[in-house]
């Protein structure tokens, strides 16, 4: 089975666009993203929708992309960066961008490129499952304040997790406990078999999802067992089913 590789494609230019489209469609294994519409860019919801290679323009909207992702300190996705000159390849590097695509691009030179890409993301998954597994036992447990004195929360305890600033309210049997960490890295920590984030905000322990409610525009409610709604965001969909067909 061909590993998916989820794609965002950030170019505008329809003529551009649909071309690269065609060649990302002819790849096994690429999933590319539904087109975001943006009328200023906005790193964050580019992210939020989990790409694991991000295709990019150098400018956008008149905006340099290479300064917003020169000022993202979290960790970021592949990139391969597209540009009609070679003015900006430093910098481009200095990212460690897999690759710096110089228009019009030729179609074997982009098969190319997203070949190494993928290679890259297989690379970083790797890493990452080898990091999960070395720290799996080590981040069953998280020390929480409350009540004057110091509890040990159990993973397997929290029923799901919401992010507050660079806090996350860990939800457990009704109440409620604030640890300081900012959710992207408590994803990292948690048991990649229980938990699974719906939102950018949220994640929740798989094993407490009682049923899911289709909304309007791809989104889902997700009703945790103990009565709890929680809304699950359409760029969350697919890894989410993905994860609950498998725990079924």
């Amino acid at each position: 089975m061909v590993p998916i590789v989820l794609v965002d494609l950030l170019e505008e230019e329809s003529g551009p666009r649909r071309a690269l489209l065609e060649l990302l469609e002819r790849q096994p294994g690429i999933c590319t993203l539904p087109y975001l519409s943006m009328e200023t860019l906005s790193l964050p919801r580019i992210l939020a929708r989990r790409p694991d290679l991000l295709i990019s323009p150098v400018n956008i909207k008149s905006t340099d992309m290479l300064s917003i992702l020169e000022k993202h300190r979290d960790p970021l996705p592949a990139i391969i960066l597209l540009a009609d000159n070679s003015a900006d390849a430093f910098r481009a590097f200095d990212l460690h961008a897999v690759d710096y695509l110089i228009r019009p691009i030729p179609a074997d030179r982009f098969v190319e490129s997203l070949r190494r890409a993928c290679e890259h993301v297989a690379m970083l998954r790797s890493r990452l499952e080898e990091k999960k597994i070395g720290q799996e036992g080590a981040c069953r447990r998280f020390m929480v304040r409350g009540a004057g004195k110091v509890a040990v929360l159990a993973a397997n305890e929290i029923d799901w997790v919401r992010a507050q600033g660079d806090y996350v309210c860990l939800y457990a049997g009704g109440r409620k406990h604030l640890l300081r960490e900012r959710i992207s890295h408590l994803e990292d920590l948690l048991p990649t078999q229980y938990f699974v984030r719906i939102h950018r905000s949220i994640i929740v322990n798989i094993e407490r999802v009682r049923a899911l409610r289709p909304l309007l525009y791809g989104e889902y409610t997700v009703v945790l067992t103990d009565g709890t709604a929680l809304t699950m965001s359409r760029s969350y969909r697919g890894r989410v089913l993905q994860r609950l067909m498998a725990a079924a």
